[in-house]
């Protein structure tokens, strides 16, 4: 694999990459609904909670099991707010342009990887899309839009 600077050099300098500044990269699908799913658990969860606190004390069960059961749904309710948190941070985490070489990819059940080396030496890996994934070959070059942790998209140069 060649990470030698010249390559990165010869991207910088190609007259297609000013043009990458402009590209209009979109979310995968199913981005938004990950968040809104969550945002729907929270709101189950706590109209769950509020009923079977109703219930339990309709029923007069004893104190101990009332406590470890309104637990786990509260349990379940701060768990999807955490869901629901992350899911935000990404929206409004920035797409970032930046010039890398593919040193690696990786496949784990329907779930996909690639390893990004940039100009520095700092290797990041990168969930990103089965279509993508399937594009890309180790050593392409090229530019990767990028948002947190997720590959969005990859321009391959020849370099």
């Amino acid at each position: 694999m060649n990470t030698d600077p010249e390559r990165f050099d010869r991207v910088l300098s190609h007259p297609e990459y000013p043009a990458t500044a402009n590209r209009a990269v979109e979310l995968p699908h199913g981005a938004a609904i990950a968040v809104v799913g969550h945002g729907a658990a929270v709101l189950f969860g706590l109209v769950f909670l509020l009923i079977a606190i109703t219930i339990l004390i309709d029923f007069e069960l004893p104190l101990a099991v009332t406590i470890i059961f309104a637990g786990m749904i509260l349990l379940f309710v701060v768990n999807a707010m955490a869901w629901a948190t992350r899911g935000v941070q990404f929206f409004r985490t920035p797409i970032v342009r930046q010039v890398g070489v593919v040193v690696r990819d990786r496949a784990e059940a329907e779930t996909y990887y690639v390893t990004l080396q940039t100009r520095d030496g700092r290797r990041t890996e990168f969930l990103t899309s089965s279509s993508l994934a399937g594009r890309l070959v180790v050593d392409d070059i090229g530019v990767a839009y990028v948002k947190g942790h997720v590959l969005l998209d990859f321009l391959r140069f020849e370099g």
